[in-house]
Order: C-alpha cells, then sequence, then structure tokens
C-alpha cells in the first residue's frame, strides 16, 4: 500500500533519489534543494510517496507570485521510473491539492507537461503571466 505523506528529514535522500531517477538530469534535484533553501519552502506542502519505508515518489508546492498576489508553484512531481503509470504521481498531486486548499494561497500554478495536469483543473501558466521571484540556474 502507498503512503502519502509530508516528507521529513530522514526523507531526503530517498528524495534525491526520485529525482535523480526520474529526470534526465540533475537540474529538478538542484532546484528543489534551492527551494528549500529560499523563503519560498513550505515544508507541509512538500510530500512523499512510500512504499514501506522506501521513497518512490515527490512533490512540492512552493510559494511564488502573480504581481503581488501570493500563489504556488506545483513542481517537481516526481515518480521513480518503476513505479510511474500506477497512479502514485496523481496520488501526490491530489494530496497536495487538498493540503494547499487549507492555506491562505489565492490558486496553484504548475511547471510540467501541459497534457498531463489538465485532469487536475490546471491550465497554462503563460495565460495568466506567472512569474518566480526566486532565483537560480538549471
Amino acid at each position: 500500500m502507498i503512503l502519502i505523506d509530508v516528507a521529513k528529514n530522514e526523507d531526503v535522500k530517498g528524495i534525491r533519489e526520485v529525482l535523480e531517477a526520474s529526470f534526465p538530469t540533475h537540474a529538478e534535484a538542484d532546484l528543489v534543494d534551492a527551494i528549500m533553501a529560499s523563503e519560498h519552502y513550505v515544508p507541509e506542502l512538500a510530500l512523499v510517496a512510500k512504499d514501506g519505508s522506501e521513497v518512490i515518489g515527490y512533490s512540492l508546492l512552493s510559494e511564488c507570485f502573480v504581481g503581488e498576489e501570493r500563489i504556488l508553484v506545483l513542481a517537481p512531481v516526481a515518480v521513480k521510473p518503476e513505479w510511474q503509470s500506477r497512479g502514485v504521481g496523481a496520488q501526490l498531486i491530489e494530496a497536495g491539492i487538498a493540503e494547499a486548499e487549507t492555506t491562505d494561497y489565492s490558486c496553484i500554478s504548475v511547471l510540467g507537461h501541459e497534457t498531463y495536469y489538465p485532469r487536475f483543473g490546471f491550465g497554462l501558466a503563460k495565460n495568466y503571466q506567472i512569474t518566480r521571484r526566486l532565483k537560480f540556474q538549471m
């Protein structure tokens, strides 16, 4: 059974492993490191999917801005390749959205595949002039 929970300090190594296994470069793992070190990190919105004690998936909602409006951005969402196409990513996204609804952020934007996320109610960020104030290189 897959458990979705808030990421803890002991999950950091497993999160990095998920990110490195899920993407062709370390850019996403470096992005997460940069966000976690910034004032835009919202710890209760960093989620892991676990099979027993093994971290098999990760999602992060962090703070960004539309003008002066504080919103959340969902990125990245990652699932170990052997667990992909089994609903783990969807569980992480749905749990993140549910947790975000308990906060005072006005909306969620996502950085990701434009054909995957509409099923969760997302539209294209470029249509809403969404930018991030966090500076980092990928």
